[in-house]
């Protein structure tokens, strides 16, 4: 008898909301659920998925989160009156999930154990990189389909998922309100490649869009004009806008690749499909976004850009209409084969004008309404031929003839558009005939390249393209991977050579099948001997201890119901988390010494995890015990951190002691990180931008030790590293413990894993306050002006960086001024270049409190056309000088309100984390808790007159200024 299991997936109708300056970035936002109204409910036991339904179908709730979480789950129903609130509680109870809820009328389901928490907000576990013992981790990042479906926002594209590593980074357009409407990807580059560089595979079969694809620039943001005559909607690297939600994994690659990849010089992003596993499940999704249902800031100045939707760029799109439906699911057709399929329609509508403008002369405006689609079909076949081989077949559709039709007819449209605009040749055409001369780019007739166009576009057929489609997809999969650095030649023989290496290949007998590896249960290493504790001074109206260790430590901790009851925030009790800090002096930047060896030793010890496993025995216990422990080593410390259910505080402390007590480091991980530092170090290709970077930073810091080189790992032993690494953990803690635990059992804790561990006290100076390492030195940009000009882009484009720094003593009330002071001054910059400075393509403005300098750090970036650069440079030290015409009441008061709401939010959503967060700080800084009783107050350092006052002392005269031209 064939039983076949089906199950359901929640529906999630998401509403998107923007809050941003000048422009809009749709963001979606978890809403609370008003516990005040109380109704009668009837939710019989069963099936958690079915209940849910039958609650919200009652509550008129919004119920949204993974299908996954709900997979074999049950509850045990209820029947009578309650709030909201209460209903949802009873609903979970039992099940191990719990919700996210804010403003409005949805909520989220949420597995607590794979949640943490921040002062940004909620973050997924799945998310966080840890390194690992095994050598397949090394520059290899995978996206599980869990990972996929927990993550937040609009995931409605391929790239999107990789937002989350640190490796990718995305085109500058990304960030601007064209997102709202826009449904193309995000370009992305790894490592510095163009976008165009990077191999895109969907289960092995090649991705890539071989037409034209370094023209990605969209027509939203660059719109179809008579000297205009790039592809409809730019081109774009890939030839798939894959919908997430047919994915079961994305790799990426971005080093070590494997050698079945190539013919790129970026990075590998990897797709599979989902795979039948046996069970049979039906999925629907729908997704809605519209601009009734975003808020939109905007300086007086830009509001009627805004509402006409136009600009330099036209990059606003204040009316728009998003829409999603996407179907998956899978079904068994035999016992041994089965099938996984998606299908799904995104489309958008909205409208844009456009403005041709130099100073402030405008040449004419031009509306746009544009009406995009894309569509998904995808299906596997899976056959389950023996119990050790498995059989898949892919298919990606190929165009429907209405798809073709409507395409080739949208492509001809345009095309005879142009070609009557181009009839009257009038001012924008002298505007573009200027550009063109000043950027030294071919300008094309406009006339002759749209009748090429329409030639081309009659001589294509339907049964062309898909012949094409078929021919690419069903190629066989023969790869010969080669390599050379620095441009050298590469001789890859002839054909005959070639077939002689792949049949040779093939002749190869197949290796033994692999044995089935079963990962051992492990334990910790029990701590038998115990330290004590001893309490040197309480603040009872703020809940803070502090805490002399009997080894030298020090620990301060903070029962965070105290402070609960002054801000009104409810405590929840049951389910709560424990937030840890551990912080030494051991900073990476040693006067004697090599920093290269603080910095590895750290590494390659975290990477062992617990000396004597096996890489997968400890991610096993991590996984099994909900322990994820996390350290970031700056210039003059080192922290852990972790946040921790309540019940597993043990094991994380316990892993924390292991950590500190066993320094090891073990060999395979030695050998293995080694060889790629090496192999990576003794490239001596070096890009022109990297040359450029690598003399910014000697100028700023006056050190040529910015790049890790052979000659710097050759004395880096294992003994050596071993070595550095024992001295670190030498050296004195200051320990931050939130929790609501009762205090003595935490001292209890403490005393057994943390007072244990052997410090040696004459290595630094440990006092309530501060960690003090003589040995090591901060950072610093040296003072005084320096500029470094260089001459080498092989681009058409240039770049201007420019770095200063000011001593501003640390405090929480300068850091939130240099916060918005930093946002003010790049919405002041974006205005001057609207109306002054033309061929300017990105900014960036940076500006913050660096706790560990004591300096406030500003940083300025432009590309532009080469001809602008020098604009820029007097531009921006004419801008630096209005420091206090930026301040105006009204502004002020606006960011009052702002933060206001967002301090309120914070609190509301993750009060012991912040608390957390800012104990450590006024810890540190102030050498008590007045943070903590001064947090109320933060809004007032945002008043015009403190905001003013501030403003009069900066000046940042200590600059470094660099200047990237092309080459000549």
């Amino acid at each position: 008898m064939h039983v076949l299991k089906r199950r359901s997936a929640l529906t999630l109708l998401s509403a998107s909301i923007a809050f941003a300056s000048g422009v809009a970035v749709p963001s979606f936002v978890y809403a609370e659920v008003s516990s005040v109204s109380v109704r009668y409910y009837d939710v019989p036991a069963g099936a958690l998925a079915q209940a849910l339904n039958t609650f919200a179908a009652m509550s008129g709730v919004y119920l949204g989160g993974s299908a996954e979480l709900l997979s074999g789950k049950r509850t045990l129903g209820f029947k009578g009156e309650y709030s909201t609130t209460q209903a949802l509680d009873l609903l979970l109870l039992g099940t191990g999930l719990s919700y996210v809820q804010g403003k409005g009328n949805s909520v989220v389901l949420i597995d607590p154990n794979a949640v943490s928490t921040d002062e940004n907000g909620i973050t997924m576990s799945p998310l966080l990189v840890e390194s690992g013992r095994s050598t397949t981790t090394l520059g290899k990042n995978v996206l599980s389909s869990s990972e996929i479906e927990s993550m937040a926002g609009d995931t409605s594209n391929l790239t999107d998922l990789l937002k989350g590593n640190g490796a990718v980074r995305f085109s500058r357009s990304s960030s601007t309100s064209a997102s709202s409407a826009s449904m193309r990807p995000d370009e992305v580059s790894i490592h510095g490649q163009s976008h165009y560089q990077n191999s895109y595979v969907i289960d092995g079969m090649s991705a890539n869009n071989d037409l034209n694809p370094g023209d990605s620039e969209d027509t939203y943001s660059n719109p179809i004009s008579p000297t205009n005559l790039s592809m409809l909607s730019g081109s774009s690297s890939q030839s798939y806008y894959v919908d997430p939600d047919a994915l079961e994994s994305v790799t990426v690659y971005d080093s070590n690749v494997p050698v079945e990849f190539g013919g790129f010089l970026g990075g590998v992003i990897s797709s599979t499909l989902k795979r039948y596993d046996g069970e049979d499940y039906l999925s629907v999704k729908y997704a809605i976004s519209k601009d009734e249902w975003d808020e939109m800031h905007a300086d007086e100045d830009l509001e009627e850009d805004l509402a006409d939707g136009d600009s330099i760029e036209g990059e606003y799109t204040p009316e728009y209409l998003k829409q999603r439906l996407t179907l998956t699911g899978a079904q068994g057709i035999t016992d041994k084969l089965g099938m996984t399929f998606t299908a799904s329609r995104a489309t958008s509508a909205f409208d844009q004008s456009y403005v041709k403008n130099i100073g402030n002369t405008v040449y004419g405006k031009q509306g746009v309404e544009y009406d995009d689609t894309v569509d998904n079909a995808m299906a596997r076949f899976d056959y389950k031929a023996s119990q050790n081989l498995d059989v898949g077949v892919s298919m990606l559709y190929g165009f429907w003839p209405e798809d073709f039709d409507q395409i080739r007819q949208k492509v001809t449209d345009i095309a005879k558009r142009n070609k009557d605009a181009a009839k009257n040749r009038g001012t924008i055409w002298s505007i573009k005939m200027v550009e063109a001369v000043t950027s030294d780019k071919v300008l094309p007739d406009p006339q002759q390249s749209n009748d090429r166009i329409l030639r081309l576009v009659d001589s294509i057929s339907l049964a062309d393209v898909n012949a094409r489609l078929r021919q690419w997809l069903s190629s066989p999969d023969r790869i010969l991977y080669t390599q050379a650095v620095g441009g050298k030649a590469v001789n890859i023989g002839s054909v005959e050579s070639i077939d002689d290496i792949f049949q040779e290949m093939e002749s190869r007998p197949l290796a033994a099948l692999q044995t089935e590896h079963v990962v051992a249960a492990k334990t910790l290493p029990e701590v038998t001997q115990k330290g004590t504790v001893t309490l040197t001074s309480r603040n009872v109206e703020l809940g803070v201890s502090r805490w002399s260790l009997s080894n030298g430590d020090f620990l301060t901790l903070l029962d965070p119901t105290v402070l609960a009851e002054r801000y009104q925030i409810e405590a929840s009790g049951e389910g709560t988390k424990s937030y840890f800090t551990a912080v030494s002096a051991a900073g990476y930047h040693v006067k004697q010494g090599s920093t290269w060896a603080e910095q590895i030793a750290v590494q390659m010890s975290e990477a062992t995890g617990v000396y004597g496993w096996s890489d997968d025995e400890f991610q096993q216990w991590r996984k099994d015990n909900k322990v994820s422990l996390s350290s970031k080593q700056k210039a003059q410390n080192l922290v852990y951190r972790a946040s921790i259910d309540d019940e597993k505080i043990e094991s994380l402390l316990g892993l924390y002691h292991v950590n500190q007590v066993t320094p090891h480091i073990d060999h395979d991980v030695y050998d293995t990180v080694m060889a790629s530092l090496k192999r990576n170090a003794s490239v001596d290709v070096v890009r022109p931008i990297e040359a450029f970077s690598r003399r910014i930073a000697k100028a700023r810091f006056e050190s040529n030790n910015v790049t890790l080189t052979v000659a710097d790992l050759a004395p880096l032993s294992l003994e050596k590293l071993e070595q550095t690494r024992q001295k670190q953990v030498a050296l004195p803690v200051q320990y931050f413990i939130v929790s609501r635990l009762p205090e003595s059992d935490i001292t209890a804790l403490v005393e057994q894993y943390l007072a244990t561990v052997p410090r040696d006290l004459s290595a630094s100076k440990l006092s309530q306050s501060a960690l003090v390492n003589d040995e090591t030195t901060p950072v610093l940009q040296l003072a005084g002006n320096r500029v470094v000009d260089l001459s080498l882009n092989t681009e058409p484009k240039a770049e201007y960086r420019f770095y200063a720094y000011q001593a501003v003593p640390w405090s929480p009330s300068a850091a939130l001024q240099l916060t918005y002071l930093g946002e003010r001054l790049e919405t002041m910059l974006k205005q001057r270049l609207r109306s002054e400075v033309q061929g300017v393509y990105s900014v960036r403005v940076g500006l913050e409190l660096n706790k560990e300098t004591n300096r406030a750090e500003l940083s300025i970036q432009y590309s532009s056309a080469p001809a602008r650069l020098d604009d820029l440079a007097t531009m921006t030290t004419d801008v630096l000088a209005q420091w206090p015409s930026m301040v105006t009441a009204e502004w002020a008061s606006e960011i009052q309100e702002a933060f206001a709401d967002v301090e309120q939010n914070r609190l509301a959503n993750d009060f012991d984390g912040t608390l957390s967060h800012r104990l450590e700080l006024s810890e540190r800084f102030y050498g008590n808790a007045q943070y903590l009783n001064d947090m109320d107050e933060l809004s007032l350092a945002l008043s015009e007159a403190k905001l003013n006052a501030f403003v009069e002392h900066l000046s940042f005269n200590d600059r470094v200024i660099g200047f990237f031209r092309p080459k000549e």
